[in-house]
């Protein structure tokens, strides 16, 4: 067997050239080799090897029995090169990559992202979505698992360290498709009409429910879904009707009309920021950003 320091490895680079074109002209060609380079390269193939390799078949060369046994051994060989050339390469240093973790209200995911997905392509930040249970959403901000929670008010410690911003105080509507039948106008009809049901709970209760609950009454529920979006979609192809929030109706672009109710059953929407926006200021603007947005002209900042 041939020493493998007595070998011109340029010989292998002919040979994957070969191989591949299955001519010797286009192997030439790829290599920036004449056509009598190429053949005198494979003469030597062929003595190192004791075999033709290559013969001539009807449409260019077809490698022999030995030649395609090698072939594969070859190509990993100077791939393994290849690769180890590239890594010798000093390598341009690359700026980390900020990762932003956000989470929100189903409702409103459509337009938070919209809000942020232009920025990762312009800056070194990565997005994160994701949707923690409730309960566990406040922990996760605290611990740093997540940066921004959009979500309803909720009571904080003192030494939580958590940013809180007041966005939109609002209340409950009746909403539904446009084109809709006459809306509810009292109390017996709004019991009686067919509606959806959103809540992230399996049987949960809005606040619509309890405020009835306190008065003895309930109302008619057709269907109980998790997700504010697919509660948009059953009530356009059913005509069904939904209680929701003012603001949550207009960005799912539904109609919508008071409830018949003697008072107003409150919504208020909070921006939860995690504790490191304090010494991150791309976080603080970001933060500050997305709240101006979010909030409707003349409403204060609480943190």
């Amino acid at each position: 067997m041939p020493d493998i320091r007595d070998i011109d490895l340029n010989l292998m680079v002919v040979f994957d050239a070969i191989h591949s074109s299955r001519s010797l002209t286009r192997a030439g060609h790829s290599l920036g080799l004449s056509q009598p380079a190429v053949s005198n390269a494979l003469r030597r193939l062929r003595t190192i090897f004791g075999d033709p390799l290559f013969r001539k078949a009807h449409l260019g060369m077809s490698p022999t029995p030995v030649g395609l046994a090698v072939a594969e051994e070859i190509r990993q060989a100077l791939d393994c090169l290849r690769g180890a050339l590239y890594h010798a390469q000093p390598q341009a240093p690359q700026r980390p990559r900020r990762v932003l973790r956000v989470s929100c209200i189903d409702c409103l995911q459509p337009l938070l992202l919209q809000r942020l997905l232009p920025r990762p392509a312009r800056t070194e930040l990565q997005l994160d979505y994701y949707q923690p249970r409730r309960r566990e959403a406040l922990g996760d901000l605290q611990n740093g698992k997540l940066d921004l929670l959009l979500d309803i008010d909720q009571p904080l410690s003192q030494t939580s360290g958590i940013r809180k911003l007041v966005l939109l105080d609002d209340h409950y509507v009746f909403a539904h498709p446009h084109g809709y039948r006459e809306p509810p106008q009292d109390l017996e009809a709004y019991l009686r009409t067919p509606q959806i049901a959103v809540s992230m709970r399996r049987n949960g209760l809005s606040p619509v429910d309890l405020a009835l609950g306190l008065l003895g009454r309930q109302r008619h529920i057709a269907v109980r879904v998790q997700s504010h979006l697919a509660a948009k979609l059953i009530a356009e192809q059913s005509g069904l009707g939904l209680s929701l929030p003012a603001r949550i109706a207009e960005v799912l672009g539904l109609a919508h009309s008071p409830l018949p109710l003697a008072r107003p059953v409150a919504f208020a929407l909070r921006l939860y920021v995690g504790a490191r926006y304090r010494s991150d200021p791309p976080l603080s603007r970001l933060v500050d950003e997305l709240a101006d947005w979010l909030r409707p002209a003349g409403d204060a900042v609480t943190g």
